[in-house]
């Protein structure tokens, strides 16, 4: 399962990472926060939201997708219609996605957080 993430913290991009195979394909929904690995060598952690999902990678086949490193709920924190209103907000205000979501979640969300 390849999904697109958008990052809550810099640098904010809408990202495509893998699904953990541990997880079946239909765990992985948009609203769903999750950690994943970013720079070189995996070299920091940030937390994001999936907006979507696909069974097929659209990305050339060159590029390398790395994997999440771990969902942080069971069950998608935000629903569908909060995360289209969310995209609408970013195209109108033209801002990344990741930093409209980061506004609207609780402080204690936008971070990452592993407890």
């Amino acid at each position: 399962m390849f999904l697109k993430i958008a990052l809550l913290s810099a640098p904010y991009s809408v990202l495509t990472y893998q699904g953990l195979e541990a997880f079946p394909d239909d765990f992985w929904r948009p609203g769903l926060r999750v950690i994943v690995p970013l720079g070189r060598k995996n070299a920091s952690w940030r937390s994001g939201i999936v907006v979507e999902t696909s069974t097929e990678n659209t990305l050339d086949a060159e590029i390398s997708i790395k994997k999440v490193l771990w969902p942080l709920e069971l069950q998608p924190f935000l629903t569908a219609d909060l995360l289209e209103l969310m995209t609408e907000m970013a195209k109108r205000q033209g801002e990344a996605l990741g930093q409209v979501a980061r506004a609207f979640l609780p402080l204690g969300l936008r971070n990452l957080s592993l407890v």
